[in-house]
């Protein structure tokens, strides 16, 4: 099965990206965070994390694209759960990033959570309880770096790095700066090694 596409984007769509990726056009659903902020553009390059989804009763499959493995793993942790298919899966997604869905899984914020397209306060409280024991499986368990790991990757997004490069650079300067530093003292040092891998 595909895992990992690189490739030139042909043509963006409103759920969907057409990848030139050696001639073959692959044709990627992915989460509309992704497609709404202008980070990509037709004929830009693109690298996403693919999961390949076999609907059995229609003998169809389809591709979806994530910036970041977490992100992938968690599209999967989703659509594993009863009464949630892929639309409502990356609907979600498309709400929130990895660390603000971690969060509020781990909060039981299901007010938060209904603020996705297609989830009420029901399917709010069944997906906590379904989800929380799931994420603390991907080593996702402290709020407080979670929080901390979010703001720093907003902050960084705000500047125009892309979901992957901001999640990775917020992750190197809590590991380097450790998760008593200040805010700006860790967004600082995350643009300072952006700026060195740039």
């Amino acid at each position: 099965m595909i895992g990992f596409l690189r490739g030139r984007i042909l043509e963006i769509q409103r759920d969907r990206i057409l990848i030139d990726v050696g001639g073959i056009g692959f044709e990627v659903k992915v989460p509309l965070r992704l497609i709404e902020e202008p980070q990509f553009s037709e004929g830009d390059t693109i690298e996403l994390y693919i999961h390949t989804h076999f609907y059995s009763q229609e003998f169809k499959f389809e591709l979806f694209g994530f910036e970041t493995p977490e992100e992938k793993d968690l599209f999967r942790i989703l659509v594993s759960v009863p009464t949630v298919g892929t639309k409502l899966a990356l609907s979600i997604l498309s709400t929130f990033s990895f660390p603000e869905l971690a969060t509020i899984i781990l909060s039981g914020d299901a007010d938060a959570l209904t603020r996705a397209r297609g989830v009420g306060r029901k399917v709010a409280e069944m997906l906590i309880v379904e989800l929380k024991d799931k994420i603390k499986d991907l080593g996702v368990e402290d709020i407080k770096n979670l929080s901390i790991l979010n703001d720093v990757t907003a902050a960084l997004r705000s500047l125009d790095y892309s979901e992957s490069e901001s999640r990775k650079l917020a992750k190197k300067a809590v590991e380097i700066k450790g998760e008593n530093a200040t805010l700006e003292e860790l967004i600082a040092l995350a643009i300072s090694l952006g700026r060195g891998e740039r």
